[in-house]
């Protein structure tokens, strides 16, 4: 029998839960989606991919934005089926990140909305998404912010729980250090009661970086907040979030 993959993006079923899911999830309704939109330019007449284009949305959004031609990629096959029923005028392909089979300079603007940091080395990334993009062009995307994925969790009494990134003293002297910051790491969680979905965590530092020497010039880094309405719509996870980011948002320009 072959060895599942620990990549529940592969599996159909995983996917249709998350594509379901995705319309009332808080943090992409009041953080992530507001956030990224708002960093949208216009794209009247402009050549756009997409990469992680999931369901279609974010496609059928880009053209809305006036995008004259709207490509989407995914290295889902189930996402890309989902994608092509949902946003049947954008062009989707089954392909990953850091191997994008296009020709050099195909795209004024490449938008990627939480995906790159599935794929282990973003340095290639952005080595990719500079050779398609054109001169002048843009690339803005979003990633988990990495503060959250430093944490470590401690089990407290009962059911308390505790995420820390910090350290311990007794009589001036560290006990133990909580939290990882500077490692970087493979993460696998499990969503959806049991589903693993595998990531990785990279430092802020070497994000920039990467994405200098790649030959971008950083336009702007944002660590959006959530809107006000969250509050109602979810309290703990707005008490939570509007103190620690969730997302960060880098927008780059090929000069």
């Amino acid at each position: 029998m072959p060895k599942k993959s620990s990549n529940a993006y592969f599996y159909e079923g995983f996917v249709r839960q998350y594509i379901d899911s995705q319309p009332s999830n808080p943090r992409h309704k009041y953080i992530d989606k507001p956030a990224m939109h708002k960093a949208v330019p216009d794209l009247n007449g402009k050549s756009v991919l997409a990469i992680g284009c999931g369901s279609g949305d974010e496609l059928n959004y880009l053209r809305y934005k006036g995008a004259r031609k709207v490509v989407g990629i995914d290295s889902s096959e189930y996402m890309v089926k989902a994608s092509r029923i949902n946003a049947p005028e954008a062009e989707v392909y089954k392909m990953s990140a850091d191997k994008l089979a296009f020709k050099k300079e195909s795209f004024d603007f490449v938008y990627s909305d939480l995906a790159v940091h599935y794929v282990s080395d973003i340095g290639k990334v952005f080595l990719n998404v500079y050779r398609v993009l054109n001169k002048n062009g843009l690339f803005l995307f979003s990633t988990t912010h990495p503060i959250e994925d430093t944490l470590e969790k401690i089990k407290l009494s009962g059911q308390k729980e505790l995420k820390v990134l910090g350290y311990s003293k007794i009589n001036g002297i560290i006990d133990r250090v909580y939290g990882d910051y500077f490692n970087k790491k493979r993460i696998t969680e499990k969503w959806f009661g049991g589903d693993e979905v595998t990531f990785y965590y990279t430092p802020i530092s070497d994000i920039i970086n990467k994405a200098i020497l790649s030959g971008f010039r950083i336009v702007e880094v944002l660590e959006p907040k959530p809107l006000k309405s969250m509050q109602k719509a979810s309290p703990d996870l707005y008490k939570r979030m509007a103190r620690i980011p969730f997302i960060l948002i880098f927008k780059l320009k090929k000069e």
